[in-house]
């Protein structure tokens, strides 16, 4: 079961797939409301079904080293290998664990193909799959999955195009698992933070400048949050307990200046002893219109304090094993004088500076020239909102070469009211390249669409794709022309069927009872999967040959070609062919001379048999005429002679002697350039030849001198007469020039014979005789009386062609 698709150029479809690949790797790059797993799960399903395969899937490594199942398609009646093989252990099928970690993709094209102890064959053979393509996903050196297409067909193969598509899509996917891989390691490191917020002991409240209460931002105090959480939006002198709102607002009559806090301890009487509070209020930044945006006061219980020492102690140990663990580079400076303070293993490595070791170097002095901006820009955003970044910039490392780096910082205050700034320094040089690639695939894909559309337009045929859901979605300009009664319809989106009906009711086909209603009624119940072959006739008498087809992804391709013309001429062809005598052939190199109407035995009587016609035919071939046939036939062999014409005798069946003209043409070649195909025509010139060898004869006898003339070439044309009177043979004249002409015709003569064809010719006096003298080979001057008369004008009546007789 499942499916048994080729996957090769011929019958794949390249161009398809990676339009395709174009729009996965779109959905891929925005994958909706549904998140990137629902994108990986389409994706590996379209392009299932658009490969006729049986199953494509995502493996992740996991932290042991061990392939976990995390996407699977497979076809309908193929099991899924997630049910039954979630998991590969690591020391499984090394063989291709090996090449994965080295980057190489696996390439399966037949299992039989593997040795026969050899696990990976015993596997495939398990899970039921013939041939597999498998990629690894690489980050850098790091291998953290694979992404695989599995065909349990023995014809599978796999073409190199479609292999470097689906790696192409393989990079895709890594980029996009690269990249929400990293997003979740934001949200994870985010919600630490929070989680951090959440776990001190502080209450944080927030107050306008007038003392009202605006927020709560912790529930810690449980029994002072309540009062506080019911009591916004009122004074807080109203809400919290007299001493406690008392000091909060005289604190807020004398605010700390700047971004420093300033901190009173508060006694609260009890029954055994006074409960401590540690309060402390720092003004909030001022909002852009310049009012003040209130204070930010914070409560905390010194009466715990004791208690969480060893807690604070166990979370400080944390923060400064994360602070050099973490692969990015941090440094901490003091903000108002901008000295760097301390740095991380990963800042020392990257920058060659340990403060510890090199105290008194200043922030600033970290950045290249041309990134001296940073230092600017963040300093105003600490001031505005004690925070910056995501801020991209160029910077230098130790060895001197520059990398893309994003930078992001806070600020905070030591117990001394020292600002002190936390900036960490991520190096993005590998993001980049694959954001960088990606996008030149993209761009390569985009172009090769493009291309495509190109060629379609380049068509002279209407040219039309449909999709799975019979919606238009690509054509070309001929598809309009050949439907402009339904242009305004014509749009991406469109169904087949709407189209198809607004051409039946404005007329296209016809008026009701003109046209072939059953046919269209066919077409429109028909599913798109079929092929569909027909031959319309439109209203207007154009006759347009429809050709639709299916593809493996259920779209549907159609070409609309305009055979009207064609078909009149096939028409007119068959009249010429039936009423003149006309002998249409065909010859091929294997199966030799065939004709294509019965002629040949009109011409020459009883003949033994087709398949004996060539046969027979040089077998009747005048002996004196069999040289030039054979030269011919050698000229043909030529590459650079396609056309040719001949003239020779044939024997009819009772005897007599026809003469025949086969004109023919070379259609195509083999590859050694012998031809492959000619095509012909004969016709029986017995009657014409006989009646021109008459004539000749009669010119003969009557010792006349013809010529002819091309007015458009300048060249005359004479006979052995001819030239025989002025002392010359034919073979050295022709084709005489005008300028040899002129030279031979008297100079007094010369004249009166241009100017008087002149004025015959203006009056359409087509024929006219002249007398002349004309220089002989030996000297002397011979008189000619020349008759001549026009035979041939162009398209504006311009005579262009002359002929004529000169006697002696």
């Amino acid at each position: 079961m499942g499916h048994t698709g080729l996957i090769e150029a011929e019958t794949a479809r390249p161009v398809r797939i990676e339009l395709l690949v174009i729009e996965l790797m779109n959905r891929l790059l925005e994958p909706g409301p549904g998140g990137i797993d629902r994108a990986l799960d389409e994706a590996l399903a379209r392009l299932g079904v658009a490969c006729g395969l049986d199953r494509t899937f995502l493996f992740r490594v996991e932290p042991d080293g061990s392939h976990r199942n995390s996407h699977e398609w497979v076809a309908p009646g193929v099991a899924r290998l997630k049910d039954c093989r979630p998991v590969i252990a690591k020391g499984e099928h090394r063989t291709w664990h090996a090449a994965f970690a080295l980057g190489k993709t696996v390439l399966v094209a037949n299992r039989n193909d593997l040795p026969a102890d050899m696990p990976e064959r015993a596997f495939l053979e398990e899970i039921g799959v013939v041939s597999s393509l498998m990629l690894p996903l690489m980050d850098g050196d790091r291998l953290y999955g694979v992404i695989g297409f599995d065909s349990q067909s023995p014809d599978c193969r796999w073409g190199e195009g479609e292999a470097q598509v689906l790696a192409s899509l393989g990079r895709a996917v890594s980029s996009v698992v690269l990249r929400a891989e990293a997003a979740q390691a934001e949200a994870t490191v985010r919600s630490h933070l929070e989680a951090t917020l959440r776990a001190l002991p502080d209450l944080v409240i927030e107050l306008c400048p007038h003392g009202y209460i605006v927020a709560v931002h912790s529930e810690k105090l449980p029994w002072l949050a309540s009062l506080v959480k019911s009591g916004i939006g009122r004074p807080m002198v109203e809400v919290l307990p007299d001493l406690l709102a008392r000091t909060l607002d005289a604190m807020m009559r004398d605010p700390p200046e700047g971004h420093t806090s300033s901190r009173r301890r508060v006694g609260l009487p009890s029954l055994v002893s006074p409960h401590w509070y540690d309060v402390s209020i720092a003004t909030l930044p001022v909002k852009p219109d310049g009012c003040a945006a209130g204070y930010v006061a914070v409560i905390r219980d010194l009466s715990s304090s004791q208690a969480t020492s060893e807690m604070t102690s166990y979370r400080e140990g944390q923060f400064t094993a994360f602070f050099e663990m973490c692969p990015h580079p941090i440094l901490l400076n003091d903000f108002d004088s901008g000295e760097l303070l301390d740095a991380n293993r990963a800042f020392k490595q990257v920058f060659g500076i340990d403060p510890q070791r090199d105290p008194g170097i200043a922030v600033r002095n970290l950045l290249p020239a041309d990134a001296a901006w940073v230092a600017d820009a963040t300093t105003r955003a600490l001031q505005a909102g004690l925070n910056y970044g995501p801020i991209e910039a160029s910077l230098r490392r130790a060895d001197g070469s520059r990398f893309p780096a994003v930078l992001r910082g806070f600020m905070s205050v030591d117990p001394n009211g020292r600002r002190l700034v936390w900036a960490m320094i991520e190096d993005v040089t590998a993001i980049r390249e694959k954001e960088a690639a990606l996008v030149a695939q993209q761009r390569d894909a985009e172009a090769t669409r493009a291309r495509l559309v190109s060629a379609i337009e380049a068509l002279d045929d209407g040219f039309a794709i449909f999709d799975a859901e019979d919606r238009l979605v690509l054509w070309n300009e001929p598809y309009a022309r050949v439907f402009a009664d339904i242009a305004d319809l014509i749009r991406p989106g469109a169904l087949y069927d709407d189209l198809l009906r607004a051409a039946i009711a404005r007329g296209v086909f016809g008026a009701e009872g003109e046209r072939d209603d059953a046919s269209l009624q066919r077409r429109l119940n028909r599913p798109l999967t079929e092929i569909w072959d027909s031959e319309d006739e439109f209203a207007d008498g154009r006759l347009i040959w429809v050709r639709e087809r299916s593809t493996p992804s259920h779209e549907t391709v159609g070409v609309y070609e305009d055979v009207t013309q064609s078909r009149f001429t096939d028409i007119r062809l068959q009249q010429v062919v039936e009423s003149g005598d006309v002998t249409l052939w065909d010859w091929d190199y294997r199966s030799g001379l065939d004709t294509l109407n019965e002629r040949w035995r009109d011409k020459l009587g009883p003949m033994i048999g087709p398949e004996c016609l060539q046969a027979e035919l040089l077998a009747r071939l005048h002996p004196d005429d069999l040289g030039q046939v054979l030269e011919t036939k050698v000229a043909l062999s030529q590459p650079e002679t396609d056309d040719f014409d001949l003239l020779c005798r044939v024997r009819h069946s009772a005897g007599h002697w026809l003469w025949l003209l086969s004109r023919g043409r070379v259609l195509a070649r083999l590859a050694n350039g012998a031809p492959w195909r000619i095509s012909g025509v004969t016709l029986d010139v017995t009657a014409r030849y006989e009646a021109e060898q008459r004539l000749s004869r009669l010119i003969d006898g009557a010792r006349v001198g013809t010529w002819e003339h091309d007015l458009r070439t300048g060249e005359t044309v004479v006979n052995d007469r001819w030239a025989e009177i002025i002392g010359f043979r034919a073979a050295e004249l022709n084709p005489l020039s005008l300028q040899d002409w002129f030279a031979l015709v008297h100079p007094a003569d010369l004249a009166s014979l241009l100017e008087h064809e002149s004025r015959c010719f203006a009056a359409e006096e087509w024929q006219y005789e002249h007398e002349l003298r004309m220089r002989h080979r030996d000297g002397h001057l011979v008189w000619i009386l020349s008759r001549n008369q026009a035979i041939e004008w162009d398209v504006a009546g311009k005579v262009v062609k002359t002929s004529g007789v000169n006697i002696d």
